[in-house]
């Protein structure tokens, strides 16, 4: 089998590569002193969540409400105040939320700074949802990358601190926090994401494992429709680790990697699994987003001492694959 590997130093999503969007100096406010009026025809009215008087509520009795819902990014929130947001036996509230049945990705330079609380107890700041009503399985791949960054500490009280989902462990450490309350973990570190793009097939699952944590991998469908011509899988990873990628079907016989967020000297090191006596062509190259061209920068050779993957430069690199484990392992920097 011969694979075809391209390193790429650009992203092709979103359009708008370098955009942002803000909130600044806003109030968000969960319950107000408004309660609405109960009447016959008013099928939305239950308890509040802060004195569990009756008020009108929105799309349903059990619809979590939520201040600020994070999707996609970068996203950044600064100096704003959250007030009278709680939770309710069977029904979760939070001040910072994520999208519902998210497909996509969410973006680790998603960050929050300055936050304040009033009328919201620490149980109800942030929550990364659970399966059940509004959330369902959530088993989507945005779903199960979520990740904030709590730039000062306002949120967690932790000021730098990464806000995880609970069950990520190509996030997690040895050193993380949990939260039970919110379904997640605050953990420290340097995040940033790959795009893994596979073609021939496109119809595959990935599997991606942590070297520390070799028994707990996480599972991606892809972000594109069945009927896109590639697929492509978005997860954020913890710098400077060593992950592996498995498939549950034949090896893609074209795969491009694109490195999201990664600054000057940033790394990790990846193995994509393939069968015994398959070949690669592997390259690196550049995207210019102005000019929306890409230039090949330079290849990768196989060596047969895993410590020449950390000796590569711009216009050689090195690979090394284990004919018996079947994985093909090399560093991006």
């Amino acid at each position: 089998m011969t694979c075809n590997i391209r390193t790429s130093s650009g992203g092709t999503f979103p359009d708008d590569d370098g955009a942002k969007q803000e909130v600044k100096n806003s109030l968000f406010v969960g319950e107000s002193e408004n309660r609405g009026t109960q009447m016959a025809d008013n099928l939305v009215w239950g308890p509040s969540g802060l004195d569990h008087s009756g008020r009108a509520l929105p799309k349903g009795v059990t619809f979590p409400i939520r201040g600020m819902q994070i999707y996609d990014g970068p996203i950044n929130v600064e100096n704003c105040t959250f007030r009278k947001f709680a939770a309710l036996d069977g029904r979760h509230t939070s001040a910072i939320g994520f999208r519902f049945n998210n497909s996509w990705q969410t973006c680790p330079n998603n960050n929050v700074t300055s936050i304040t609380f009033q009328d919201v107890p620490i149980t109800s700041r942030v929550f990364f949802g659970e399966p059940g009503p509004w959330f369902h399985h959530l088993d989507l791949d945005g779903d199960k990358t979520t990740i904030l960054h709590d730039v000062d500490g306002s949120v967690s009280e932790f000021a730098g601190a990464y806000i995880v989902k609970h069950d990520n462990w190509l996030l997690r450490h040895s050193d993380c926090i949990d939260v039970p309350d919110w379904r997640s973990a605050i953990c420290s570190g340097h995040y940033a994401q790959i795009y893994i793009q596979a073609r021939r097939p496109a119809n595959l699952k990935m599997k991606m494992i942590k070297d520390e944590y070799f028994d707990k991998p996480l599972y991606l469908k892809g972000a594109l429709g069945k009927r896109s011509h590639y697929q492509q899988y978005q997860p954020v990873v913890m710098l400077q680790k060593g992950y592996t990628v498995h498939w549950d079907g034949p090896a893609p016989q074209e795969v491009t990697i694109w490195l999201i967020n990664f600054n000057q000297n940033d790394w990790i090191r990846v193995g994509f699994c393939y069968p015994q006596g398959s070949t690669f062509n592997i390259i690196s190259d550049i995207h210019n987003r102005l000019s929306k061209r890409t230039f090949k920068t330079g290849l990768f050779l196989r060596t047969q001492q895993m410590d020449n993957l950390d000796r590569g430069h711009p216009t050689r690199g090195y690979y090394f694959f284990d004919e018996d484990t079947g994985c093909v392992l090399y560093v991006y920097i």
